[in-house]
């Protein structure tokens, strides 16, 4: 039996998101190592797992494809190749998350939800036929198994674990970061957490709706949401800013040598936290950076690390960096001289008024 129109178009639009995601995250891993952006490479991996969610499906297409009739999927073989995947995609853009908003609190919160992904993959394999269930074409050969998580199973509860917590932390978590900020920073947020709410809405109904032209359109929108995701993350082509402060790079960690830092102003700290420019080395934050939670105050990466091995201060509030390490904060130059005139005044000796 020949494939139908409508499995046609299911074959193809699977096929095509399937080379995407694959071609598309190794891309995107290209770029990660280039620019060094650790949170690309979160990203170049949540992209392959979630091209390898459709593997299943593709690899049907082929078999009707070559041989004119279904793959045998007596043992449940479409659904596990398929619906294995989603946890680690899931789990992967949690972590890319959950690196912008708790940093501090990453090992917790990840630990749980890789517990959690390792249940769900143990009830899918233990029970493939009660975790998944099948929709077979009317005729053999006419169209491809369509395969849908049972909700209702352990390994479906787990499911909707990791779907509530991927909603809560790429959804809303970003959303909110985004409404806290301003400038380049703010689009690039709303654009992650605009993705994150179509990638939900688009799978829902890619499982709700039959196989048809529509259903064409609706995996185009979840291509192009692939999209959004990558530019909220990439580092942006914009013109460089030289820094004003010596800066050494060695082994990729920035060392900030020696620096002078005179009084800064709240008009500057908002000017530099509008046009994203780090508030040390003058620089254009091109990347996702450090922000303290006091004065909002923006800070590189790389700057970020240095001050909190120097300092540990945020050069306007004074707030503490990483509040495990003892701070330094900064004198300025004229107390400095007070403070080392009063000491010599206290250590003078005292004169003896009967002394001749």
């Amino acid at each position: 039996m020949t494939l139908s129109l409508v499995g046609w178009i299911n074959g193809i639009t699977i096929s095509f998101i399937f080379f995407f995601t694959i071609i598309f995250g190794f891309f995107s891993f290209y770029q990660a190592k280039k620019s060094k952006a650790k949170l690309l490479y979160y990203f170049s991996s949540a992209i392959i797992c979630a091209g390898l969610v459709w593997v299943g499906n593709f690899i049907d297409f082929l078999t009707i494809v070559f041989t004119g009739k279904n793959v045998d999927n007596s043992y449940g073989f479409v659904g596990i190749l398929c619906e294995i995947w989603f946890a680690p995609a899931y789990i992967i853009a949690m972590i890319l998350a959950i690196e912008i908003l708790k940093p501090k609190r990453k090992k917790y919160i990840i630990s749980i939800l890789i517990v959690v992904g390792i249940l769900y993959e143990i009830f899918l394999i233990i029970d493939p036929i009660g975790s998944i269930t099948y929709i077979y074409p009317s005729t053999p050969g006419e169209d491809l198994i369509e395969d849908n998580i049972v909700l209702t199973s352990p390994a479906g509860v787990l499911f909707l674990i990791l779907l509530f917590s991927f909603v809560i932390f790429d959804g809303f978590g970003i959303l909110i970061k985004a409404i806290q900020l301003k400038g380049i920073l703010r689009k690039k947020f709303l654009l992650f957490s605009t993705a994150s709410f179509l990638i939900i809405i688009v799978g829902f109904l890619d499982n709700l709706l039959s196989p048809g032209i529509f259903l064409m359109f609706i995996r185009f929108i979840l291509i192009l949401c692939y999209f959004l995701w990558y530019f909220s993350l990439r580092e942006e082509p914009e013109k460089k800013i030289l820094p004003k402060k010596e800066i050494k790079v060695e082994d990729d960690l920035f060392r900030i040598s020696h620096f002078e830092r005179g009084e800064i102003t709240e008009e500057e700290v908002s000017v530099y936290r509008d046009q994203a420019i780090c508030l040390v080395c003058k620089g254009q934050v091109l990347r996702y950076s450090y922000i303290c939670p006091n004065c909002k105050a923006l800070y590189c990466a790389n700057c970020a690390r240095s001050l909190s091995d120097l300092e540990n201060v945020c050069w306007v509030c004074d707030t503490p960096f990483d509040e495990s390490k003892p701070s330094k904060p900064f004198k300025k130059e004229d107390e400095a001289i007070d403070l080392e005139i009063s000491e010599k005044i206290t250590k003078t000796p005292k004169i003896d008024k009967y002394s001749h």
